[in-house]
């Protein structure tokens, strides 16, 4: 699991990290078998206290073994689970992360990776709890075969369609795809039987159709077509009605588009609940079918291509994802560009709605009103600030987007615990960093600088003279920059930035950070990492993110890092399309960020002083003239 390589940081981290070209998270070791030892005696789980409150699954209370020092989850032994990584909450807020770095006796002991736990403590997994997955299809080798092995990785088992399969009982879920030819001799053995039982079930359009005797129509367009959704419920939760996603494959030999529906609407007897149809209206897209468990039917192979790369394959796995319990949990998806008007409008709007917890103020800008800087303000208003932003170059608009998501998330999201976060820090928002390359789209501002590339660090040495400005700070992008971290004092600065595909989505630190701010954003990525974990797909690989040095050049993180603070960029990857992935990825990243960096500066709260042992009671005296 990527959880090892949060356990590969402890001790590691006085290592000279900063010296490194950080080209990925650090490589997990192979772990040598242990040595043959005597076996020892296998405690008894305990059992919980009578009238605790269940817990979710996966979730477990942290209690103290008898050894000193020693921390273990409870009530049930360790058995696999090292590498597994958790929240650790207190009274439902967040005080540590920790991880299960060996096991003692069969009980798992934790290692705290940041802040730290007490007996009592909730322990919540990172990683989103899926279920194992069978695959079921007639072609082993086929491209959905791929991602969905990408996707899903451990979590899937695949069988082949023949004369004879094999059923794994150990698995709670099934996805059936079929690329032609007949589905089932005599009957469906495999789909709807297991639904009724309560199991999970993901079906391809064509292998519906074929249990049902119904048709699938793979419809031809002469320009690219779109899934129009119909009902917010379920896998389509986050996807208001009318929403419009890009949802075709190209023809063959690169002529026109397909996609794949299931002929007509359901009726209204049925037991099948439409949830997306064609952008026609006239026939079913994805369906959540009543079989007494859960069935989602819907097209996993027209979109051809590589999912979350190719144009109309990128939304491909999102509901499929859903369905099992993974996938994005703060969807939006955006169709194309706002107007910067728009963006800053959307920002008003949401401090007004929430006056006593955001504020907006002008930082700078341009002559012009329409291009002014302002920031947004959220949080403990004596507390250290922290930066966040976006669009230094103005082509990145999908960054100004997500940092809208991210507030709205952090406002408006209870699920997000963002209450004990903005108790601690003050997190300042710059949506857009150079106002007039946002409007023309271009990476460059009204005097062809890139604000980026307009800071003191390696200045002089940059051979691009009006790439890097007349002068360092001379741009009105980098001289907020600049006010915040010499003015302000923030502490730490995540600029929001995109890149292409080959780049990849990552973490870019500044060249002269510290052992410990390395440290911090290695573990930082690793978290991060098992909260992405079974969301995305891009080409044949599950979407993961990487942490890099920047380049020795003139940057807003290079500098910001000299200077002493936490500087890093992240960056997401592609356009429109992209935009779900993409406010995902920022908001779990951002809030992954906020959070590592709040609980770096926090003391651990002292240990509750250990119970003291029960008084024997005294033994009565003897009786007189007794024995």
């Amino acid at each position: 699991m990527i959880a090892a390589a949060v356990l590969a940081l402890l001790g590691a981290w006085a290592a000279a990290l900063a010296a490194e070209e950080d080209a990925a998270p650090p490589a997990q070791k192979e772990r040598e078998g242990p040595k043959e030892k005597a076996r020892p005696k296998r405690r008894p789980p305990r059992a919980p206290d009578e009238g605790a409150e269940e817990l979710p699954k996966g979730h477990f209370r942290i209690r103290a073994h008898a050894k000193a020092g020693h921390t273990y989850p409870s009530p049930q032994p360790g058995k696999d689970r090292i590498g597994e990584a958790f929240e650790v909450r207190r009274e439902g807020r967040l005080v540590a992360y920790a991880a299960v770095a060996e096991n003692v006796e069969n009980w798992p002991k934790l290692a705290y990776l940041l802040g730290a736990g007490q007996p009592g403590d909730e322990l919540a997994p990172l990683t989103p709890p899926i279920p194992r997955v069978q695959l079921f299809t007639d072609e082993r080798n086929a491209p959905i075969t791929r991602e969905l092995k990408a996707l899903l990785d451990d979590k899937l088992v695949i069988e082949e369609l023949g004369d004879q399969i094999t059923i794994h009982k150990d698995c709670e879920a099934r996805i059936v795809v079929i690329h032609g030819g007949v589905f089932f001799m005599g009957g469906d053995p495999i789909a709807g039987p297991f639904a009724r039982q309560g199991g999970t079930v993901v079906l391809d359009t064509l292998a519906y159709s074929q249990i049902k005797g119904e048709i699938a129509d793979e419809t031809k367009f002469k320009e690219p077509t779109t899934l129009r959704i119909v009902r917010e419920e379920g896998v389509t939760r986050g996807f208001p009605p009318e929403s419009r996603l890009p949802w075709y494959g190209q023809g063959k030999k690169g002529k026109g588009y397909v996609a794949r529906y299931i002929s007509g609407l359901p009726q209204a007897d049925s037991p099948e609940k439409l949830l997306a149809t064609d952008h026609s209206t006239k026939n079913s897209a994805i369906l959540d079918v009543d079989y007494g468990g859960h069935m989602i039917v819907t097209d996993l192979l027209s979109p051809t291509g590589r999912a979350g790369r190719d144009p109309g394959a990128k939304n491909k796995l999102i509901f499929l994802a859903r369905a099992l319990g993974s996938g994005p949990r703060y969807a939006r998806y955006m169709a194309g560009k706002p107007d910067y008007e728009d963006v800053i409008k959307w920002f008003d709007d949401l401090a007004d709605k929430n006056k006593d917890k955001m504020a907006k103020s002008f930082e700078g800008g341009g002559e012009k009103k329409e291009d002014f800087i302002y920031s947004y303000t959220l949080g403990a208003k004596d507390k250290p600030p922290v930066v966040l932003a976006g669009c230094l170059r103005g082509t990145a608009w999908l960054g100004a987007s997500a940092l809208l998501r991210l507030a709205e998330v952090m406002l408006e999201a209870p699920e997000a615990k963002t209450d004990w976060l903005l108790e601690r820090l003050r997190v300042k928002i710059i949506p857009v960093l150079n106002p007039v390359g946002y409007r023309k789209d271009t990476a460059t501002n009204e005097n062809g600088a890139d604000p980026d590339r307009n800071f003191p660090y390696q200045w002089a040495e940059f051979a691009d003279k009006k790439l890097r400005g007349r002068e360092p700070f001379s741009e009105a992008g980098s001289a907020v920059i600049k006010h915040c971290i010499e003015g302000d004092k923030a502490i730490a600065l995540l600029e929001l930035g995109v890149d292409d595909y080959d780049a990849g989505y990552r973490i870019v630190r500044a060249r002269d950070a510290s052992e410990a701010q390395t440290a911090l954003l290695h573990s930082l990525v690793a978290l991060a990492n098992e909260r992405l974990r079974y969301r995305f797909v891009v080409g044949d690989a599950m979407l993961q993110l990487r942490l890099t040095r920047d380049a020795a050049r003139p940057s807003a993180i290079n500098w910001a890092g000299a200077q002493g603070a936490l500087a890093a960029s992240l960056r997401i990857c592609g356009d429109a399309e992209d935009s779900i992935t993409n406010h995902d990825v920022a908001v779990e990243t951002c809030l992954q960020f906020l959070h590592a960096l709040a609980l770096s500066r926090e003391r651990p709260e002292p240990a509750p002083p250990p119970r003291e042992p029960p008084k024997k009671a005294p033994k009565p005296a003897p009786k007189a003239g007794g024995k």
